[in-house]
């Protein structure tokens, strides 16, 4: 189990950026990839059913074909809306019947009808498909540079929090010349302001409790003495007035 407080907070880090690229993808991949996909098919159609009118040769066709076959379009055949081949150009390794979409070894298939009806199958070079996986990439790498960047900032946060914490230690264990380093305006600074603050008052405290003591002292030092001096003489010559001293000075200790 991870104690070290900066490793938590980065990996939530981490983890929260891996949920951004994850839902990133699935939006690029259900949307902007669609969209691009389908701008693509009706660029293909408008161009086809330019070129191409509807009672169009195959000679004349294909003719035609071959000038519109321009990367990322490596292959084209035309088909009459009754399925009949009408004319083919480029690389029409792959082109046969009439899926909607098919993906292949570095190249697509693609149908796209057009609005009298004929069907144009496109081979599609994989390039255009890595544009979008491109997208992708770029997106990971700003994660990841977001991740590195992050990094020594939680570690800044947290060297704070470890040395205030050393300081909380020490100052427990004793030392009472234990303070916080103090740097910034946040939470931290404020946190450690207040334990210095903290430490300043308990030694005050220890202060006046120990100057009080050796006060203390200093007053008991002399009844104490009287007493002892009064049972020495009082051993060779008890007098009553050696024994009254002595109830005197005791009296005065009990009134310390």
């Amino acid at each position: 189990m991870i104690q070290r407080l900066y490793m938590r907070i980065y990996l939530t880090t981490l983890a929260s950026l891996a949920v951004v690229v994850i839902l990133t993808a699935l939006v690029w991949q259900f949307t902007a990839e669609r969209v691009a996909d389908a701008q693509q098919d009706r660029f293909i159609a408008a161009l086809v059913g330019a070129a191409l009118p509807a009672n169009v040769g195959s000679a004349t066709g294909q003719e035609t074909l071959a000038r519109v076959v321009v990367p990322p379009i490596a292959g084209l055949v035309l088909y009459a809306p009754d399925g009949v081949r009408i004319a083919g150009a480029g690389n029409e390794a792959g082109i046969g019947g009439h899926s909607s979409f098919s993906s292949h070894s570095g190249y697509v298939l693609r149908k796209i009808r057009l609005d009298d009806g004929r069907i144009i199958l496109a081979r599609m070079d994989s390039g255009s498909m890595h544009r979008h996986l491109g997208g992708l990439a770029l997106t990971a790498l700003i994660a990841l540079a977001v991740a590195l960047g992050t990094y020594p900032v939680i570690r800044q946060l947290t060297r704070r929090l470890e040395g205030l914490a050393g300081s909380v230690d020490r100052f427990g264990q004793g030392d009472l010349t234990a303070r916080a380093a103090i740097s910034g305006q946040d939470e931290v600074s404020r946190l450690a302001a207040t334990f210095n603050a903290m430490a300043d008052r308990v030694g005050s405290l220890l202060d006046a409790h120990r100057r009080m003591l050796v006060n203390a002292s200093h007053e008991l030092r002399s009844p104490l003495a009287r007493v002892r001096m009064g049972l020495e003489l009082y051993a060779t010559d008890p007098r009553p007035d050696l024994l009254q001293g002595m109830r005197h000075d005791c009296a005065e200790i009990d009134d310390q």
